[in-house]
């Protein structure tokens, strides 16, 4: 299973397509409409219920989870061509439109 080292901890996610069948060319950022630490990104993915996960979660705590090794294809855009092409970020940000990415958060992107 590959993460970057830039990983504190991971917390592996059940809900991915398993390998990739594409190359990576993309840096995929999706903001989690809440302002949360990188604990509770890896908790939200871990449940098979939640049909959703992303490579890496980005806390407002400046941590970073690994939820989905990088050769797996994550469910982050509900795009099977985007995944399969992309690392997929989930980064902590306001709960209210524009969804601004938390500060410390946006740093470690």
């Amino acid at each position: 299973m590959t993460f970057s080292n830039l990983t504190d901890f991971t917390n592996i996610s059940p809900n991915n397509s398993g390998q990739r069948t594409q190359p990576i060319i993309y840096n995929i950022p999706h903001c989690t409409a809440v302002s949360i630490p990188a604990k509770r990104i890896g908790e939200i993915f871990e449940k098979p219920s939640r049909n959703a996960s992303c490579q890496y979660g980005l806390g407002n705590d400046g941590l970073i989870v690994g939820v989905c090794p990088e050769e797996w294809r994550s469910w982050c855009t509900s795009s099977n061509w985007v995944d399969q092409r992309g690392i997929t970020f989930e980064i902590s940000s306001s709960n209210k439109a524009p969804y601004e990415l938390d500060k410390v958060a946006f740093e470690n992107w």
